[in-house]
């Protein structure tokens, strides 16, 4: 019977023991901490506009290559001017097309092609009135 209980000790010595509370034990207290809280990273190109704006530089990290071919491609739904920030009148023009698209109004959108046209050769500087590079 000696030998068995070694047995099985010795089989148990590994493993780690599992804790039955009795009855009468009191709930074991756990000692709580908030966790520390963390800011979202900021992105590659905010960091770098953000220093090149402290460092005085009067240029934007926009591209007028850039702009003018969103302009092309996407030009009514306003994809050029959300990527220069100006987002008020992205959002005019997104706008116009939506209900010119949902009322069939195929003059309204020709006339925003006219405006997208007439933006890509005339915006120069980004919404913070940088020039694009």
């Amino acid at each position: 019977m000696h030998e068995l209980s070694n047995d099985k000790a010795r089989e148990n010595q590994g493993k780690a023991k599992l804790f039955v509370p009795k009855a009468d034990d009191k709930e074991p207290q756990v000692e709580r901490y908030d966790a520390p809280s963390y800011e979202k990273p900021a992105s590659v190109n905010s960091v770098i506009e953000s220093s090149l704006i402290e460092n005085g530089a009067n240029y934007s990290l926009r591209t007028r290559l850039v702009y003018i071919i969103l302009g092309v491609v996407f030009g009514p739904i306003g994809a050029h001017n959300f990527y220069a920030h100006r987002n008020k009148f992205a959002i005019i023009q997104l706008l116009i097309t939506l209900l010119a698209l949902m009322f069939s109004l195929d003059s309204i959108i020709w006339l925003v092609w006219l405006w997208v046209l007439v933006e890509l050769f005339s915006v120069q500087h980004d919404a913070h009135d940088r020039p694009m590079i």
